[in-house]
């Protein structure tokens, strides 16, 4: 039995923190589970068996973790592994929202696992001593808006240029142009790059590929066809739609639909695009 839930974060702090999360397996678990990139950062806690992180696909093991660590966004699929019986605690940071809590730039972080204390500082490690100690979740829910609130840096706020592009985006993924984005925020294209790396961690073109993806990977339980799917969510064409399915799936559209994995099944049902 896996037990996952979302908790939304106090109103201060929904601009930026997406949610928290608890994955919960009591039975020991060893099989691999898919990471599908999905545009953002997650902090996360470990209370149980140590779980191997980013995985590349072919490789016997990835990080061995069994504390608290940043998973930074990817550009390509990962694999996760648990060594047992699972709890963890999860962060998920809007795109762009992790900005508020630290000025490390975000790009440092992709495709990799981070210590918390190097970004967030060794108090971290009494926060997540504190957070094991509580009975149930809604207990960690408040102590998590505790600690955010005291991290939030003062002088942070989104430059509105940012923060529309990013808008722009997410309304219309797979159909932005990015010279469109530049005239509606009046940024050329190179510092429209260099606020995305440093906010969201990609390019503003890799990040409108992995929402393209993400919105027609979750069009994959629809009864529609791989071209009605490539076209609606943005391709151009179908073998497009299949090499970015390649990449970020690890697996063809079509066996895809024929495996059924659990983490994915979360992130369609429960991430935003």
């Amino acid at each position: 039995m896996v037990l996952y839930r979302q908790y939304q974060p106090g109103t201060h702090l929904s601009a930026f923190i997406e949610c928290y999360w608890v994955y919960y397996s009591p039975v020991p678990r060893f099989e691999e589970e898919k990471l599908i990139p999905g545009g953002r950062v997650e902090m996360i806690f470990h209370f149980d068996s140590p779980v191997h992180w980013l995985i590349s696909p072919g490789a016997v093991r990835g990080e061995l973790l069994s504390s608290v660590h940043f998973m930074g966004q990817r550009d390509r699929l990962f694999l996760s592994r648990p060594t047992g019986c699972v709890h963890l605690l999860g962060v998920r940071f809007k795109p762009g929202g992790l900005t508020a809590f630290t000025s490390m730039p975000v790009s440092s972080i992709l495709n990799r696992m981070v210590t918390a204390a190097d970004i967030l500082g060794p108090s971290i490690h009494e926060w997540e001593d504190r957070l094991y100690a509580q009975n149930c979740d809604m207990d960690k829910v408040r102590l998590l808006d505790q600690l955010f609130s005291g991290l939030l840096r003062g002088s942070f706020g989104m430059q509105p240029a940012l923060g529309l592009a990013l808008s722009i985006i997410r309304r219309h993924p797979g159909e932005a142009s990015i010279l469109d984005i530049c005239a509606q925020t009046g940024w050329y294209y190179k510092k429209l790059e260099r606020a995305f790396k440093a906010s969201v961690g990609y390019t503003p073109r890799q990040y409108c590929k992995i929402l393209r993806f993400n919105q027609a990977f979750r069009k994959m339980n629809m009864r529609l066809s791989y071209t009605e799917i490539s076209h609606s969510s943005g391709y151009y064409d179908q073998s497009h739609f299949i090499k970015d399915f390649y990449r970020y799936a690890g697996i063809a559209p079509g066996d895809f639909r024929l495996v059924g994995e659990s983490m994915t099944e979360f992130l369609v049902r429960y991430q935003a695009v």
